[in-house]
């Protein structure tokens, strides 16, 4: 039991150390990039494409390390909502 216990807490600590790297390396890159974009945009706007996909990837690692992954809900109730969200999104 006391194993038991002692694994799931290491595995989120390891989790909540990745999650803090992947939000740390996201502001370490994109911040940078978004100061030299702003400088001079002009018909640069698909620069921001990257950024905005990681920051939907950096969204999802959140969820799952805080306990909600949303591809693999067990709540019905959030299961609905999530798919009604999915249909609306088109994917």
């Amino acid at each position: 039991m006391e194993e038991d216990i002692h694994s799931k807490t290491k595995k989120l600590i390891n989790d909540l150390n990745y999650f803090m790297v992947h939000v740390i390396s996201y502001f370490v890159v994109n911040l940078p990039l978004m100061i030299y974009i702003f400088t001079d945009l002009g018909e640069r706007w698909w620069i921001f494409l990257p950024a905005i996909l990681w920051a939907f990837g950096l969204i999802y690692h959140s969820l799952r390390v805080y306990g909600t992954d949303p591809l693999r809900i067990k709540n019905k109730g959030l299961r609905m909502v999530f798919s009604y969200l999915m249909k609306l999104s088109g994917v």
